[in-house]
């Protein structure tokens, strides 16, 4: 129910061993994209696994809420935190990424629900304007 990092500080030739990283979820990936416009690295994840009684249900399996945020270049920490969806009765996964903008980023995602039959029938395309630090 943890996200794991590994870094490589010779460009893939050598990997540092696993470590469970900030990020927790249920069973889907944390997306990591390099924003070319301004170099900042981005997340995308559900951060809430599915252990301290959460309820599973096999249309989402956990995987809402959905959240994007600006990551620390060692992916230790996060910030600007923004919900990108949150209906409790879908879930939300394996997204596709595309930055068009400093601010400005489109996603295509899973996002079925009950009507589905599972959260892995449908796809969401949204962009989304990135929040800006205050």
């Amino acid at each position: 129910m943890y996200q794991y990092t590994s870094m490589s500080f010779d460009n893939g030739d050598h990997w540092t061993n696993p470590q469970i990283s900030c990020f927790t979820g249920p069973w889907s990936c944390l997306k990591v994209d390099r924003n070319p416009f301004n170099g900042k690295l981005y997340g995308i994840w559900n951060p809430i696994p599915l252990y301290n009684g959460r309820h599973y249900r096999h249309i989402d399996w956990g995987r809402t809420p959905y959240y994007f945020a600006e990551l620390s270049d060692d992916i230790s920490s996060f910030k600007n935190i923004q919900v990108i969806e949150d209906d409790p009765d879908h879930g939300y996964s394996y997204v596709a990424t595309s930055f068009t903008a400093e601010d400005e980023v489109l996603l295509g995602y899973c996002s079925g629900g009950p009507e589905d039959g599972t959260g892995l029938c449908r796809q969401t395309i949204a962009k989304l304007k990135i929040k800006q630090p205050e």
